[in-house]
């Protein structure tokens, strides 16, 4: 959950998170991006948001994501 996930960012003071635009579960596409930008938007520490392209699936992008 993006609440966990603001929790172990916070934890280690991180300036970076390395994500996925999406995951295949159950042969389906599932995206990971948005889970992210809401855990990063209250994080203060992040700098930047490294994307990798996985699955192909589209993503908003903010100031602080970089392919």
């Amino acid at each position: 959950s993006a609440e966990a996930l603001r929790s172990r960012i916070d934890d280690a003071t991180a300036k970076l998170v390395i994500t996925a635009d999406g995951q295949n579960r159950r042969g389906s596409a599932m995206a990971l991006k948005p889970a992210v930008d809401e855990a990063v938007a209250d994080c203060p520490t992040v700098e930047h948001v490294l994307v990798v392209k996985r699955t192909g699936t589209e993503v908003t992008w903010t100031d602080k994501d970089v392919w």
